[in-house]
Parts: structure tokens; sequence; C-alpha cells
């Protein structure tokens, strides 16, 4: 029997995918063309899902910050563009961006 991910931990992904380009800006207005460009999570799971708090770590250098729901980013939560060092702050509705908050 395979265990599965529960709490708080980290997945690794094995097959990383570093075709995110340094200049797609906009990747982050729709998660799920993200793919398996991604090269780890840290934070909560659920029945082998990310779930709640988390960190997802991309092939680019990026990092977003915020609350997953069957891992799909959702509320308020942010991107930190690496190689821009900005921080994009805005609210999600399952990996699609709905609105960015100015400050």
């Amino acid at each position: 029997m395979r265990s599965r991910f529960e709490g708080f931990g980290y997945h690794l992904n094995e097959t990383v995918d570093y075709s995110l380009a340094e200049d797609d800006h906009v990747y982050y207005q729709d998660l799920d063309g993200i793919g398996g460009k991604w090269i780890r999570y840290e934070g909560e799971f659920f029945d082998d899902n990310r779930e709640g708090k988390g960190r997802l770590y991309l092939s680019n250098g990026d990092i977003i910050y915020g609350d997953f729901e069957n891992n799909k980013l959702v509320g308020d939560s942010f991107v930190y563009k690496a190689i821009e060092k900005r921080i994009i702050k805005g609210y999600w509705e399952e990996n699609k961006l709905v609105r960015i908050y100015t400050d």
C-alpha cells in the first residue's frame, strides 16, 4: 500500500521542465500552464494534494507563496519574480489571477 502525502512536508519534482523562460512575465496569470516547470513544493498536503499554505519553487527561480486547494492556487497570494526582484500580490481563483493588488 502506497503512503499518501498528509500534513506539512515537501515534494520534489523528479522530471523538471526547464523551459519556463526567465522573460515569460505573464505565466502567473494562469498557473494551469506551468505543468512540470516546478522544482519543489513545500507546504501542507491533504489526500496527496497541495492543500493549505505552501511555496512552489519554479524552474526559472520564481517562487509562488499562497494558499492551495486541490493543487490549485486560491485566494490572496503572491509571486516572487527572482530576475526582476519584485513581488506580484494578487488574488487567484483555481490557478487564475483575478486581480493584482497595487501598493
